[in-house]
């Protein structure tokens, strides 16, 4: 595991390619791995993001967000029920195992 201080936070992720501390990384966590925290609970890897938008896929809804300036998406199944105002504050998370760090500028089949 690593961990990553970022514009959005300070986040802790898989490591697979044993970076070290002082390399720049960059963070990957898949959309539908991404949460909502409910009720102001606790977790790790969270942030505050600003709601833009949801977009309506079958039975899938991409939930769309911003933080510090990176937008962000949200893959869930539309049995929540997701009535979240334009500009709403939410607070995303993600488990550690759930995201993995690379050096910047490269890509991986990770």
């Amino acid at each position: 595991m690593a961990l990553l201080d970022a514009a959005q936070g300070r986040f802790r992720a898989a490591n697979p390619h044993s970076l070290t501390t002082g390399d720049r990384a960059m963070l990957f966590v898949r959309p539908e791995r991404v949460e909502i925290a409910q009720n102001g609970a606790q977790q790790q890897n969270a942030m505050s993001a600003r709601f833009l938008r949801r977009d309506l896929e079958g039975p899938f809804s991409n939930l769309h967000v911003t933080c510090e300036g990176v937008e962000f998406s949200i893959h869930q199944t539309n049995v929540r029920t997701t009535d979240y105002a334009p500009d709403e504050t939410l607070t995303i998370h993600f488990a550690p195992e759930a995201a993995v760090v690379m050096a910047e500028g490269t890509l991986s089949d990770d």
